[in-house]
């Protein structure tokens, strides 16, 4: 796949207003929502933190579906 240079989607399942958990890094176990996919590997997920919601850049390796 890596060599016939067509991009691939890491994670299609994951789209805009999916559920996402934070599998690493200081936002670990964090829940949220995830509001834009810039491209394959880097996403804005909205997290709610002590009654605040921030938006986070995170790398698609940090996350999974909740």
């Amino acid at each position: 796949m890596i060599e016939s240079g067509e991009m691939v989607d890491l994670y299609p399942g994951l789209k805009e207003g999916t559920p996402v958990r934070v599998r690493r890094g200081i936002f670990q176990g964090a829940q949220g929502i995830l509001e834009k996919k810039n491209d394959q590997d880097i996403f804005i997920v909205g997290i709610t933190l002590l009654g605040k919601s921030v938006g986070v850049r995170i790398n698609a390796d940090y996350i999974e579906a909740a």
